[in-house]
């Protein structure tokens, strides 16, 4: 519940609304699927909380689509994307 709180105390509400999205799909909305929305927010040159955030839940939701861009983040310029990047992948590697 903590990160939960960190989440949605200290992202914008956009950001927040769109991250949650992705860690809480709703089906059947005709929303888009969470491996576009966490595609999106891999790509984010806003906020590195976000990019290491969408890295997580690419683990987490065993998102294997992702796998290019978070190779792309082994080199990110934020130690905390580097290293969210890096657990993602591990973990995919398992659902490859």
């Amino acid at each position: 519940s903590t990160a939960l709180d960190l989440i949605e105390d200290g992202l914008p509400r956009v950001s927040r609304d769109v991250l949650l999205g992705v860690l809480e799909p709703q089906t059947g909305t005709g929303e888009p699927e969470p491996a576009a929305e966490v595609l999106a927010l891999l790509a984010d040159s806003d906020s590195e909380w976000i990019v290491a955030g969408a890295a997580w839940a690419a683990a987490e939701l065993a998102l294997v689509s992702c796998a290019n861009q978070l190779e792309a983040l082994k080199d990110h310029e934020s130690p905390v994307v580097r290293e969210t990047a890096l657990f993602a992948l591990e973990r995919l590697g398992g659902a490859r």
